[in-house]
Order: structure tokens, then C-alpha cells, then sequence
């Protein structure tokens, strides 16, 4: 009896909907996917371009766009294939005015990653120092700019396309994902680890992976982060374009020059951190961070099943196929 109750109820249970388009969108393989993808327009550019010839900033921030662009595409259509409902990931329309001091956190982590870049880079450049000219020294080459228009290209690619794209990956799936597997602390560490690594410099990018995790676990709106980035990455726009009305022309740092700027690094790592801390007791206090980063992830927080999709908004995020978990605690049976 005991047998057959249990074939009875098995199709009931296998054709259950799942709790959440997470638990279809597994983390390994969109990272797979994303890089076939990149590989993809790497090869195709590489194949185009002169064999010996060198790159130029022009070239560079084509082959970034459709890298971009490419990795959206891959997004959209793991996205669509789970039914991922986009009001609820993204929250609720625009940015409230008391969220607004929140952005201001981008000054000092500006500031730790300009510190922890050059603390991190100047051993490192006696170490490998092909890997610090390589890396680090001629990354600028993507923000030189000889006129206008070519400015116009940075800000697009840096501060339109960039940090919509990182932001959709990184906290939009990623944290999602992996919150889901292992719990949302381990998803922002995880997730912020694999965005420093992208990004050449570890101690700045992974600190400021967990400031835009924390940012969109408190509003629950996926475009506080993509503010923010959007503001850091338009200011190294700000000084391209600086240097291009003051016909500045755009040098690469040798390592003797890195090298001697080890005071300057100090002192904005000190000064950063020194910031970051009168922010944190100013705009999140009684270490409020620290139930953010642990409490539940923002498609999965409860209140979406009765929230509005804007401050006069009439329709609910809420999606009838899916459920959230308890506390924003990870599943353990699911794959990463």
C-alpha cells in the first residue's frame, strides 16, 4: 500500500514547478557558456585582424562591446529558458531619494582600490613584472582617446553597457545562484572572489564585488549596483576625458613610476578605509551590514509576493511557479 501511495504521488512530484529559475540556472554552466561565448568573438576578431599588427584603443573597445553584448545574449536566453520574471530580479522601478547617500560608498572604495592596487602590484612587479605590464600598466589602453567621439565610445562601453552586463551577471544570477546552493554569505564571497580575479586587482574588486552584493541584498533593487558602478567607472572616464581637453597625451606608467608611487597608495588605502568606516557607522549602524550580507536574496525575499512593482505600481512581483525559501537558506540538493 506503502508502494503504491508512493507511485501514485510520484508524477505529482516530478512535474512539481521548481522553487526558484535559480534552481535551473546552474552556475557552471552559464560560466561556461559566457566564456565559449567570449572565446567565440576572440577567435572571430583574431582570425579579421592583421597577423603582427598591434591593437588599437579603437579596436580594443569594439572587441569589449561585443564581448558584452555576447555575454548578454548568452543571459537572456539561459534567462528566458528558466522563466525568470525581471521586475522581481531587478526591483522596484528608480532609486528613492534616502537611497541615494548609499551611492556615496564609491568614493572610498575608489580610494582602497587605488591603495590596494598599487600595494598589491608594486611587490608583485618584482616578482613577475610581465604580468604587472601586461595586466596593470597597459589596461589604460582602452581609455585613450584623441577626440570626442572616441571618448563617447569609453562612456558607452564603460559606463552604459559595462556595468548593466557585470551587475546582471555577478549579483543578478551568480549571487542568486549560488546563494541558493550554499547560503547568501558564501553566494557574495564567491561571487565577489570571481569578479576580483576578472578583474586583474583582487583586494579592490573583491571589496567592491561585496559593497554592490550589499548594496542590492538592502534595496533589493538590482539598479542600485549598476548606479554605482556606472559612478566608478565614469570616473576614470572623467579623467580620459581631462586629459583629452587639456591635449594631455596618454602614457603608459613604467614600473619605476609604479614603483614610486608607494606613498600615494598609503595614503589613499588609509584614507579609504578611514571613509569606509565613517560610512558604515553613518548609513548602516549596529553592523547592519552583516545581517544584510546573511539575510535572504532579493527574488527570494518575502515581501515580493505582496510588494508592488513600484511605489504607485498595481502589479505584484510575485510568480505563481515558484516559491521562496525560508531565511534565504541554501539548498543543499542542488548543483552549483
Amino acid at each position: 500500500m506503502t508502494d503504491a501511495s508512493a507511485a501514485l504521488r510520484t508524477p505529482t512530484d516530478a512535474s512539481a514547478p521548481p522553487r526558484s529559475p535559480f534552481d535551473r540556472l546552474r552556475a557552471r554552466g552559464l560560466i561556461v557558456q559566457c566564456l565559449l561565448a567570449f572565446g567565440a568573438v576572440m577567435a572571430a576578431f583574431g582570425v579579421a585582424w592583421p597577423r603582427g599588427a598591434a591593437m588599437s584603443s579603437r579596436s580594443l573597445r569594439i572587441v569589449g562591446l561585443l564581448i558584452y553584448l555576447t555575454g548578454a545574449l548568452v543571459l537572456l536566453v539561459r534567462a528566458r529558458r528558466a522563466r525568470l520574471d525581471w521586475r522581481r530580479l531587478f526591483g522596484d522601478r528608480g532609486i528613492p531619494r534616502e537611497f541615494l547617500p548609499l551611492l556615496t560608498v564609491i568614493i572610498p572604495v575608489v580610494m582602497i582600490t587605488v591603495g590596494a592596487a598599487i600595494g598589491v602590484f608594486i611587490p608583485l612587479s618584482y616578482i613577475a613584472p610581465d604580468f604587472v605590464e601586461r595586466t596593470i600598466l597597459d589596461a589604460g589602453a582602452l581609455f585613450e582617446v584623441r577626440t570626442i567621439s572616441e571618448w563617447l565610445e569609453v562612456v558607452v562601453l564603460t559606463v552604459l553597457v559595462a556595468p548593466i552586463v557585470e551587475e546582471l551577471f555577478f549579483r543578478g544570477f551568480l549571487l542568486h545562484r549560488w546563494a541558493r546552493r550554499w547560503g547568501t554569505l558564501t553566494a557574495v564571497v564567491a561571487s565577489s572572489a570571481l569578479f576580483a580575479v576578472l578583474h586583474g586587482e583582487w583586494i579592490g574588486h573583491f571589496l567592491f564585488g561585496v559593497v554592490m552584493a550589499a548594496l542590492y541584498l538592502r534595496t533589493r533593487r538590482l539598479w542600485m549596483p549598476i548606479v554605482a558602478h556606472a559612478i566608478n567607472n565614469g570616473l576614470v572616464a572623467l579623467f580620459a576625458l581631462a586629459d583629452l581637453l587639456q591635449r594631455t597625451p596618454a602614457e603608459s606608467t613604467s614600473l619605476a613610476e609604479l614603483r614610486s608611487q608607494w606613498p600615494l597608495g598609503l595614503v589613499a588605502l588609509s584614507a579609504g578605509v578611514v571613509m569606509l568606516r565613517w560610512y558604515l557607522n553613518r548609513y548602516w549602524p549596529g553592523g547592519q551590514w552583516r545581517s544584510v550580507l546573511r539575510g535572504t536574496t532579493p527574488y527570494d525575499h518575502p515581501d515580493h509576493a505582496m510588494s508592488e512593482s513600484g511605489p504607485r505600481g498595481t502589479t505584484p512581483f510575485y510568480h505563481p511557479d515558484y516559491a521562496a525559501p525560508a531565511s534565504g537558506s541554501p539548498d543543499s540538493t542542488s548543483a552549483s
